[in-house]
């Protein structure tokens, strides 16, 4: 496009831009419409449709949802209530009930691990703090007989 505008003056050059970029732009468009109407076609109405002229030309279990997925209480189908489903907490290990709440860390015990930590690296900082103290006093200090 450049090389086409190059011999122009500034404003025509400019405006014969817009326009090829603007037409360029709305075919673009085009195409993403033409496409998501394809997509649509093909696999809406939770059946995968290869041919909408001939009898046959879907195939029914084309989005059918995996069991996994149908049975896993994140999804919630199995586990439906009047208040919705279980979400918000993830599946635990194999060979922890979901009902009982083994394994999961309350606010306090994260608090208190949190809190253990803080104190033994304190003491650790001190302990080193006092042995570095008696080596300075102990090359400074020196008695006299």
């Amino acid at each position: 496009w450049e090389k086409d505008v190059s011999s122009m003056d500034e404003v025509a050059a400019a405006a014969e831009l817009t326009k090829r970029s603007n037409a360029f732009a709305e075919a673009k468009l085009a195409e993403w419409w033409e496409l998501a109407g394809h997509i649509f076609a093909k696999y809406g109405r939770y059946v995968v449709t290869y041919n909408e002229s001939e009898i046959g030309g879907e195939d029914a279990a084309g989005q059918a949802y995996p069991s996994w997925w149908l049975s896993s209480p994140e999804v919630g189908f199995l586990t439906w209530s009047k208040s919705g489903p279980f979400h918000g907490m993830l599946d635990k290990p194999a060979g922890m009930s979901l009902a009982t709440g083994a394994g999961v860390p309350t606010t306090w015990s994260a608090v208190a691990a949190g809190l253990m930590t803080l104190a033994v690296a304190v003491g650790v900082a001190h302990e080193v703090g006092v042995r570095k103290g008696r080596q300075s006093i102990a090359d400074v200090y020196v008695a006299q007989p």
